[in-house]
């Protein structure tokens, strides 16, 4: 039997390498999964879910409408009659478009407003729509997926740092109210991650140094360690964690800016 044998799960930002990585792990361990996102690529990895012998499939979703996520939740729930997983794995970031960030008093409000409301709102609107469901089958887990940029600051990154310090205060808040009705909200803190998006970066010697200075743990962590980490946190294994931050960074947080390459001189 699988972990999540008769449980449902919505995974947003299905549409890429650690969206499909999870779909992947949660089907196989047992779940029904409904992938939210706008690329059409998010059908095609519900399809080879369904083909490996998983239940699953995409619902085209802007994550900035409220009443589209709105739909997306009912949606799950006349497929599947229930949801009890919710994980927060859509982002967006200049940095990974190649164009970056401004500093605060260049920053246009258009991109602060746009990265604020998918890496914001999305998990504000998911968790309105969907912890009534999760309460209603008697308890849940949501899995908020953050980044070591809410903690250690990088130059002109306003909005994507402050969103995802915002996204680790509403998970704290979901905790709080709902730890009485079985619901658990956590928090994975991310660092270097080697995906098709960050493939680029870890390729170019240059860039890819600057990172490794920065992390205890030469190798940078994969989307499959990511979907252990969610599967963990949204499992039994976990039931007496909530309100936590869990870093997923080869000990960025606790390393000082170009520390280990000081210490290998």
């Amino acid at each position: 039997m699988g972990t999540f044998d008769g449980k449902v799960a919505i995974v947003s930002g299905a549409t890429k390498s650690m969206g499909a990585e999870l779909v992947r792990r949660l089907t196989a361990d047992g779940a029904a999964v409904v992938g939210l996102g706008r690329s059409e690529s998010g059908e095609s990895i519900a399809r080879e879910a369904r083909r490996n012998g998983g239940r699953a499939m995409f619902v085209p979703t802007d994550l900035t409408s409220e009443e589209a996520v709105r739909r997306a939740v009912e949606a799950t729930i006349a497929e599947y009659g229930r949801l009890d997983i919710i994980v927060n794995n859509a982002a967006a970031s200049d940095i990974l478009r190649g164009t970056g960030e401004r500093p605060v008093a260049e920053e246009p409000a258009e991109v602060f407003d746009r990265i604020m409301k998918v890496n914001v709102y999305g998990p504000f609107y998911l968790a309105k729509y969907g912890i009534p469901h999760l309460v209603a089958a008697g308890g849940g887990a949501i899995v908020s997926v953050s980044s070591i940029s809410a903690h250690r600051v990088y130059r002109s990154s306003p909005a994507y740092a402050t969103s995802k310090a915002a996204l680790e205060g509403l998970s704290r808040q979901i905790a709080m109210d709902y730890a009485e009705s079985g619901v658990r909200s956590n928090v994975i803190v991310l660092g270097s991650i080697f995906s098709e998006e960050t493939a680029a970066t870890f390729n170019d010697p240059v860039k890819n140094a600057a990172r490794r200075n920065n992390r205890m743990i030469a190798d940078p962590a994969t989307v499959t360690d990511v979907a252990d980490l969610v599967a963990f946190l949204a499992s039994p294994a976990s039931r007496y964690m909530t309100a936590a931050l869990v870093p997923l960074d080869g000990g960025a947080l606790a390393t000082y800016p170009g520390a280990v390459a000081s210490a290998a001189r």
